[in-house]
Parts: C-alpha cells; structure tokens; sequence
C-alpha cells in the first residue's frame, strides 16, 4: 500500500487514527486505519506474524470515516485492526462524474478490492445508511470475503417489487419527469430532491446549516422557534412557471428539518467543523450520486432476488432513527431482518436515540458490536487480543 499524500494522523483518547491512500477497483480510496500493533500501548503485541483480524466500516450519507472515530479506536484496544474509507464520492476518495459509476457492483468490488489491498481474503463488515445498505450487498455478492455484518439503522430488506425511485415518484408523485402539472403537484421528498439538477450548489450554498440540522435533529430534541422555515410539503412551490424544474426553486432538506439549539454531547464544535471542512473540500455531488442509483440497482440485482444473509447478522438502530421509521418502526425493521437473514440474527434498539447512534451512545453501542466481534473472531485473533 502506497501513498502520495502525507500521512494524517488523529489522536482519539490516546489511539491514534492514521489516514493513508491506497488504489483498488480502479481509483483511489483514502481509508482511516487503527491498527493496534502501531499504538504505544501495554498490551502491543511485540510480533508481526500473528494478524489482527479486519474489521472494515462503511458510513453513510453525509458522512466521512471521521464518523466511525469511537469503534475503530475500540476496535485497536480490542486487538481489532478497524478500517474505515471514505466511500466513492465522499472526503478524500475518487468521485467519478458518471452516475453509472455508483452502481451497487461498483460500490461492492470497491470494498473488496480494499480488503485484498490490505493483504487480507476476508472481514467483518459494519455499515450505517447507505454502508449499511451496501454491506447487506456485499455479503450476499462475496459471501466468502464477509464474514459477518454489522448494520446500523437500514434492515435487510427482500428484494422490491419495483425500483425504490420508482416507488418514491409513484407515491409523492413525479417530480422528476412527470408533466408541468405533476411537477407542481408533487410531494416532497428527500431522496427525490437529490435526483434534481443542481442539487449539490444548494447543499454546498447551505452547507452549514444543512450539515447541522441533519446530523443532530431527531425527535425529543430541543429546537429554535420558527424552524423549520419550510412548512410547505410540496417540491416546487405553485408560483413556478418554467420548463426547467430543478433543486434552485425547491427549499431544500434543510429548512425543513427544525434546527437544534445546541450541539450534542457526542459531538463537539470541533468535530462537526472537520466534517463540514471535509464537505466543503470535495463537495457534494459524489455522495448525492448514491441516490441516483436505485432503480438501476433494481434492475442490476434481480439475480439476488429471494436469497437470504447466510452469515452472523447484527443489528443496531435508535428508535427515533427516521430510516427505521421509514421502514415502519422497529417491529417492522425486526420482521424484516428475521425473514432475510438466515443465522438468528442479532437485533438491538437504543430506546430514544436517532440516526447517528453509534456517536449517540457509543459507549453502550460498542459493548454490544464488541460482543458481536468477538464471537466471531478467530483463535488467532482472540489469542492476539489477550496478548
């Protein structure tokens, strides 16, 4: 592994996070690495021939690996070499311009190719959001490179009738390619909203508060008066009179997501600054992309259809997670994991907490993915752990 970058490093309760490039699937990939025989600990193993077992994570949208900053130091005081890229099209990782460049192949062989430049034939996969998504993908396309998947928020769902984009214009009503009168007529929503023209300059015009309010809003929390500034739930507001429907004439997600008084406690002013940094660097059209594949996706993954997650299954999620409400509350994201997974998958709800639950309750959270991880490791690795 070679790069041609300086090396970043970060320094998490005495762990240090090391970011580094390497190449695989045919781009560049910046990977954040915690790789316990580096850190100047009692416990560091004084050998090189055994190998910590790999545990790779997968984050979603908006986010960056900074979001995984509690697990992979957990993962180095565990004896666990924890790995977290950038996604395609996120930080420091190639953004191809071409959205037939995100499909699900695409975005799988990018993980695979990581675990091979690693020197490595498998891992244990966790994934939050679209990671999560994607990991459930991964395990049923290399089933023998995954080991075992952690998923945070999003379940494992059987394949759909239809393209999930397809869905969405059906239920909120075509905003993409229907007719003038449709377009107006239409229902917001998000992931809609990111498939219009010229998203990404609302998002990089908006950047902070966008970033602010998707992060840290979620039911319970205490917000501002007078947010959000968006009440209308349409797409386009009736005033539009033009052929060219596209995200500059749409108040976008982030006014119409309350805006929370104050930062939480899991993640400081700091914190949320190297994010938005990050963002503000690549900007965001690589990430929005993901949202542009579905219904290719659809049409690419049918083969799957009717096949089921033959490895340990974990699942973590807050109960005020709007994904799992989505998906119709908890007892339906149970339902459906229970049905697409084979080996009596793990389920775990943190009662109150939202979509960032692995910041949110870290501490809890990582009892639980450790307990996972462990069970699953190797008597090499387990004998590394304890050395």
């Amino acid at each position: 592994m070679t790069s041609a970058h300086p090396q970043e490093i970060h320094t998490f309760n005495g762990i240090e996070v090391v970011l580094t490039y390497l190449r695989a699937n045919g781009i560049r990939h910046r990977i954040a690495m915690a790789d316990p025989l580096l850190q100047k600990m009692e416990t560091r193993h004084n050998s090189r021939r055994v190998r910590p077992s790999l545990v790779m994570f997968l984050h979603g949208w908006p986010d960056v690996w900074f979001t995984w900053r509690y697990q992979l130091t957990m993962c180095a005081r565990r004896g666990y070499l924890g790995v977290a890229p950038d996604m395609r099209g996120y930080g420091g990782t190639d953004a191809p311009k071409r959205m037939e460049e995100y499909n699900v192949f695409s975005l799988a062989n990018d993980v695979v190719g990581i675990v091979k430049a690693l020197g490595y034939d498998d891992c244990i996969l966790v994934g939050h959001d679209w990671g999560a998504w994607l990991s459930w993908y991964v395990a049923l396309m290399f089933p023998t490179c995954i080991r075992a998947v952690c998923a945070f928020s999003v379940p494992f769902s059987l394949h759909r009738k239809k393209g999930l984009l397809t869905h969405l214009r059906e239920k909120f009503g075509d905003s993409l390619y229907g007719s003038n009168d449709e377009r107006r007529t239409s229902k917001f929503n998000y992931m809609l909203h990111h498939n219009l023209s010229g998203v990404e300059k609302e998002y990089e015009k908006h950047d902070y508060e966008a970033l602010y309010r998707i992060l840290f809003y979620h039911k319970g929390v205490e917000c501002i008066c007078g947010t959000p500034e968006c009440t209308d739930d349409t797409m386009f507001p009736s005033s539009v009179n033009c052929d060219n429907f596209d995200a500059s004439l749409v108040e976008g997600m982030w006014s119409r997501l309350p805006r929370p008084m104050y930062f939480p406690d899991w993640c400081s002013e700091d914190d949320f600054t190297y994010l938005l940094n990050e963002f503000r660097r690549s900007g965001f059209l690589g990430g929005l992309m993901w949202y542009r594949t579905p219904d290719l996706n659809w049409k690419l993954t049918r083969h799957l259809d009717g096949l089921k997650i033959s490895q340990p299954t974990l699942f973590i999620a807050g109960t005020n997670d709007n994904v799992v409400q989505t998906y119709g509350g908890p007892a339906n994201c149970e339902d459906a994991i229970m049905q697409g997974c084979e080996k009596n998958p793990r389920i775990r709800f943190f009662d109150g907490y939202g979509h960032w639950v692995h910041q949110e309750k870290a501490e809890e959270v990582n009892k639980v993915l450790l307990q996972f991880l462990d069970d699953q490791s190797s008597i090499d690795q387990k004998c590394f752990a304890r050395l």
